[in-house]
């Protein structure tokens, strides 16, 4: 089978990095600046969506007087400290490097800022294994609406079926599989699925070796 019509598209926060503490953190001293408690349920809820979308949503639930801009500023500025902390995954090189020796076409597909995500990039010394990287920026409609992995597709000129995505939020994972692709779930051995995750991932993997052992059969 032809692996050069493959393309494997990558979340970032919480997938290429093991970030989803770091990122709860920035999130419940956010919401403490503004004394309000943080809440698990809220952050999974909002996990992978665009922070502009999160802080229209807070503003609105909690009739913050603060410009929409100040807070989104305030929260960047949260994140500028702790965020570039975060470690890549574990075998995330191993599964980039497999994936550029079988001439996939690799794309990174996030929510986040593009010049917090290209200075993660370039500290990790990653960037150039990307063909293509999808940041806030670009879209009009982030995370869970499907423009997101619709743009990295169209721009690789990808065929739906023979791309593989690699997720770890529920806002995610409806982006890519309303795409027609097939998402590897990334959730530890333990993680007890919903009825929707269970419907829109295609496998669950718990580390990337799982998603390397996947492409293996495939490519």
């Amino acid at each position: 089978m032809n692996s050069n019509n493959i393309t494997l598209l990558l979340d970032l926060d919480g997938t290429l990095t093991n970030n989803t503490q770091t990122m709860y953190d920035c999130f419940e001293i956010f919401l403490l600046s503004l004394r309000l408690k943080a809440s698990k349920v809220e952050f999974d809820k909002y996990n992978g969506v665009p922070l502009r979308i999160y802080i229209k949503y807070l503003k609105n639930k909690h009739n913050l007087h603060q410009d929409h801009d100040i807070l989104l500023k305030n929260y960047l500025s949260i994140l500028n400290t702790h965020y570039f902390s975060s470690p890549i995954r574990k075998d995330a090189l191993e599964l980039l490097n497999y994936a550029r020796s079988k001439h996939f076409k690799i794309g990174l597909v996030t929510s986040g800022f593009k010049d917090m995500v290209e200075r993660m990039l370039s500290q990790h010394n990653i960037m150039h294994y990307f063909d293509i990287i999808v940041c806030a920026e670009h879209v009009i409609n982030g995370k869970p609406d499907k423009e997101p992995y619709a743009i990295a597709i169209s721009y690789l000129s990808s065929n739906p079926a023979r791309t593989y995505v690699v997720e770890d939020s529920l806002n995610g994972l409806i982006s890519a599989q309303a795409n027609g692709v097939k998402t590897c779930y990334l959730k530890p051995n333990q993680y007890k699925l919903s009825k929707l995750e269970k419907i829109l991932s295609w496998q669950q993997v718990s580390c990337f070796q799982d998603v390397i052992e996947i492409l293996k059969k495939i490519a």
